[in-house]
């Protein structure tokens, strides 16, 4: 699936080439491009923002840090890349409308309440390098 991209004439907050550098996020962002020489995402980079609802992440990215997309109620899916090693705790806790979740099969470690409170999430397949699973990461997910 392909994310939808913001137009220039649209009125919404778009970050096309985020570069992973500290500099706050704006909390009314809806799409997020992660640039392609990204491999982390740091600690609470997309925390609360609650109108985040598209979000493309390239071949490349390894880690996606703790409470990274914490709260972002609008994101309903989002497909991580192969090259995808680490998800830490509750890098997606409380995204209320995550629907799917397509992991990748070099995932090793999802970490402490990754997906909690996720209440609107339907399925996941555990990939079979996953070699730690962290405690309470589907809590309160109510599909």
């Amino acid at each position: 699936k392909r994310a939808k991209h913001c137009s220039d004439a649209s009125s919404e907050v778009c970050i096309k080439n985020y570069m992973g550098k500290t500099k706050p996020v704006p909390k009314d962002v809806t799409f997020v491009g992660i640039h392609p020489n990204v491999v982390e995402i740091c600690k609470d980079a997309f925390q609360h923002c609650h109108k985040l609802k598209n979000v493309v992440l390239h071949e490349g990215l390894v880690t996606i840090r703790k409470n990274a997309f914490l709260g972002c109620k609008s994101l309903t899916s989002i497909t991580l890349p192969s090259t995808l090693i680490e998800i830490a705790d509750s890098a997606f806790r409380e995204c209320s409308n995550l629907e799917e979740v397509v992991l990748n099969d070099s995932l090793q470690k999802i970490g402490d309440k990754a997906f909690s409170k996720c209440i609107s999430l339907k399925s996941i397949r555990l990939p079979p390098t996953l070699t730690e699973l962290g405690y309470y990461v589907f809590s309160d997910c109510r599909s």
